[in-house]
């Protein structure tokens, strides 16, 4: 049905013009969104079986640390440009997912901590810088579905990202599971950091 194939197609905007500035910023809110899936879905059972501490206090306050840090980060990340923000975010994401790595190798609860923190501060501005990028690039009177557009690809991401870890997780070993994904998705970081640069929207 034509009209019902239509109607879909306005639920999804690309933008014309700006196209760079909202693939990047889509980008940002897509490996933010990944990042958050490794750490709040799998979170518990990292602390557990890699770092190998089985306190629950220790675990939940140990994760509790990524979400309160994430928004004093939004609010710092207020004061810098959109694609400044995209390129900090990316870089200490990236770090705390390396954090991630030592900690299952050192067996320590500390640099856990360290990761869940530079993670949390990396995702913080990853979510404003992308959401800066899309908001501006939108074109006038598509911006609900640019926007629809965005969260579709972050949340397939997340999801399909969150799936294939428990997959490879229960198929081999969680240690290997983070071994693998991790550093995929620390380069994903990198990526989106480093091609943030020169994205932004002109006037």
């Amino acid at each position: 049905r034509p009209t019902a194939a239509v109607g879909r197609r306005a639920l999804l905007a690309v933008p014309r013009e700006g196209r760079r500035p909202f693939l990047v910023g889509t980008a940002a809110v897509t490996v933010a969104f990944v990042t958050g899936a490794v750490f709040l879905a799998l979170g518990a059972q990292i602390i557990r079986d890699v770092v190998g501490t089985a306190d629950a206090f220790h675990a939940a306050a140990t994760l509790a640390t990524w979400p309160l840090v994430v928004v004093p980060t939004t609010l710092l990340a207020r004061r810098i440009p959109t694609t400044a923000a995209v390129r900090i975010g990316g870089l200490v994401a990236a770090v705390g997912l390396a954090l991630l790595i030592a900690a299952g190798v050192a067996d320590s609860l500390a640099v856990f901590l360290a990761s869940a923190v530079l993670s949390g501060v990396g995702y913080g501005f990853l979510m404003y810088g992308g959401l800066g990028l899309v908001t501006a690039a939108a074109d006038d009177g598509r911006r609900a579905s640019t926007f629809s557009t965005m969260y579709l690809v972050a949340y397939l991401a997340q999801g399909s990202a969150a799936v294939l870890v428990g997959a490879l997780a229960t198929a081999t070993s969680l240690d290997t599971a983070v071994l693998v994904a991790v550093p995929v998705i620390a380069v994903l970081c990198l990526v989106t950091s480093a091609t943030a640069r020169g994205s932004a929207p002109r006037p």
